[in-house]
């Protein structure tokens, strides 16, 4: 509908998070190793580059220097977070709620 000049269209995209929320989220708890390792070969990527490797529409190369590419723009990302400044600490909750107005 988008792509037809239809307008907005909301697209649901269901997938699955194999590692836990955090280091302190122990994911044994609440599923299984086998259930993580079901999903781990339903992985989206992994599927789609098996993809384009079986219908030759790129090469073990290809895929190799998008993850290249891919890996180092993370990296500047992450140094570049790293360097950056703490913000003030009255941003912490900003924009985390509506401003009150007075009534």
């Amino acid at each position: 509908r988008a792509r037809s000049g239809g307008g907005a269209t909301l697209l649901e995209a269901k997938t699955y998070r194999p590692v836990p929320h955090s280091s302190d989220d122990d994911d044994r708890t609440y599923r299984t190793r086998d259930e993580v390792e079901e999903w781990k070969q339903r992985d989206p990527i992994k599927r789609f580059q098996a993809y384009l490797l079986e219908k030759g529409i790129m090469a073990e190369d290809d895929i190799q220097q998008v993850e290249d590419r891919v890996r180092e723009e993370v990296d500047a990302a992450h140094a570049n977070a790293e360097a950056a400044p703490y913000p003030p600490a009255e941003d912490a909750l900003f924009p985390v709620f509506a401003p009150q107005e007075s009534a």
